[in-house]
């Protein structure tokens, strides 16, 4: 994918969140979120179905960044409880500067 591409998903990523944030998913319509991108309705099929399809893909994506946190940093013995620290600050530097800085 080209930045141009990537940078258009990120858009419509970010507009969804801050969509779901004020009404429910069935309220979202793709017309409101290709109106806020600056994006016509073309574009966004061209990466999703519907918005339901977008919110399956936010969705795995959060969930494979989550597990190959938890693979890389958490602890494979008892005597390895300092690693704790790690996968703490890990998850919690993904929350806290938000997914789309982690894809």
């Amino acid at each position: 994918m080209n930045r141009r591409q990537n940078k258009t998903q990120l858009g419509i990523k970010d507009i969804f969140i801050h969509l779901l944030t004020e009404k429910p998913i069935d309220k979202i319509t793709v017309a409101r979120i290709t109106e806020r991108v600056g994006i016509n309705r073309g574009t966004f099929y061209l990466h999703y179905h519907d918005v339901y399809d977008l919110h399956d893909q936010i969705v795995t994506e959060l969930i494979a960044d989550i597990i190959a946190i938890f693979s890389t940093t958490y602890p494979t013995t008892t005597e390895n409880y300092s690693s704790f620290k790690t996968l703490s600050y890990q998850l919690v530097s993904y929350i806290a500067t938000g997914w789309h800085h982690c894809l």
